[in-house]
């Protein structure tokens, strides 16, 4: 069984289609679809929430696809994941099909790891001690003296060897993409073929998607940056087997609003940067006694580090405002003594929701993803900094008046 769901969109299916399966996909999947079971005269129904992806079960697989276009769900995941150096070709993004854009993506990050492993994989040195039967770096005189009727030396030296995290993260990243089942037809041999190479060189470890985060990096191993990043996609993005069916399957799941929130805070980063009037802050620790809250994006004037503006990403569809939202951008806006508070959503708000609270404004704007990525953007960035310049005039103002 095949069930295709749109995201945020409730959709029906009969009795005899779910009613075997309805518990697991309730047990298994609850964060991800609400399923709502039937009473009389009524079917089973499906919703799925703020995520995409696949989500196996015994039965078949439920494919959640976005309400975005694919090729802005990948122009998000190049500005939030830093893909930018892998100059990914147009075709990626003309396929209509996640299970096809994951499946891209894996070929990209297996092809990579052939090209790297041609010219030579990172190595670095590595201190090791062991018992030898020859004289390898310096002798450990104190070890070897622990055994003086052994013919063995303890050796302490250095080992120029491949076998280092940043080999080993790829290969358990691609391990996972095989285990998966999601890569398949021709995009599948380039993965197989850089999971050979590199297994040879390097061992299999465990690793997570944090490991893949504020790495360092050198002019030796700085193509290893974006490989990083997609490894940190397909990690971040699969969870543990699930299911019972007899071709196991890991789910491939994207949160929807995790990643619009990535991506708006380093879009706007690097926009206002350039403009250079301002500073973009984000996940601002702020006291609040014994909560400890954090606002996605707070805009400071450069040179007096003022805050102007605070805004929150809602990744909401079609729905009013919630009161919520607006009491929680409204309590970081008095927190940090700014007259600007906004609520940043995905797309053009049936309701939008403008007022003015005692002197601090609360509106509503959007990073289209209707539209063009550079579009959306540069029209919410237009309104934002708008909005910083008169919050920054009616700072002067006071000040004038003080």
């Amino acid at each position: 069984m095949h069930i295709v769901l749109q995201e945020w969109k409730k959709q029906e299916f009969s009795r005899a289609e779910l009613d075997l399966y309805a518990e697991e996909i309730h047990r298994e999947y609850s964060l991800y679809v609400d399923i709502t079971s039937p009473s009389f005269g009524t079917e089973w129904m499906l919703q799925a929430k703020g995520y995409v992806g696949y989500l196996p079960f015994s039965g078949g697989v439920i494919e959640i696809r976005p309400k975005v276009s694919v090729a802005n769900l990948f122009g998000m995941l190049d500005v939030a994941y830093g893909l930018k150096s892998f100059h990914i070709l147009k075709g990626l993004t003309d396929t209509s099909s996640l299970a096809d854009f994951y499946s891209r993506l894996a070929s990209i990050l297996g092809r990579r790891v052939l090209t790297r492993s041609r010219k030579g994989l990172y190595r670095t040195y590595r201190s090791e001690s062991n018992s030898l039967s020859f004289i390898r770096g310096r002798i450990d005189v104190r070890e070897s003296l622990r055994s003086p009727l052994d013919p063995a030396l303890v050796c302490r030296y250095e080992d120029h060897t491949t076998d280092v995290e940043e080999n080993q993260l790829i290969l358990w990243t691609l391990a996972t993409i095989l285990r998966s089942g999601l890569c398949s037809g021709e995009y599948l041999p380039p993965v197989r073929h850089a999971y050979r190479i590199l297994s040879r060189f390097t061992s299999l470890q465990h690793f997570s998607y944090t490991d893949c985060v504020d790495r360092l990096y050198n002019r030796l191993n700085d193509d290893y940056k974006p490989m990083h990043g997609l490894c940190r996609f397909f990690l971040e993005r699969t969870g543990p087997c699930q299911g019972v069916s007899s071709k196991r399957m890991l789910p491939f799941v994207i949160s929807m609003h995790q990643l619009f929130e990535e991506f708006v805070a380093k879009w706007l980063a690097a926009r206002i940067k350039i403009d250079g009037r301002y500073v973009l802050r984000t996940q601002k620790s702020l006291d609040a006694g014994s909560l400890n809250i954090k606002p996605d994006l707070v805009i400071e004037n450069r040179e007096t580090g003022q805050p102007l503006l605070v805004a929150d990403t809602k990744y909401k569809i079609g729905e009013k405002v919630s009161p919520d939202d607006v009491y929680q951008v409204l309590a970081y806006s008095i927190k940090l003594d700014c007259s600007e508070a906004v609520l940043i959503y995905p797309f053009v708000t049936d309701n939008p929701y403008n007022h003015d609270w005692s002197g601090t404004s609360v509106r509503c704007l959007s990073f289209d993803l209707n539209r063009s990525i550079e579009e959306g953007g540069e029209v919410l960035l237009l309104e934002l900094l708008d909005s910083c310049m008169q919050a920054n005039e009616k700072r002067v103002q006071e000040a004038m008046i003080l």
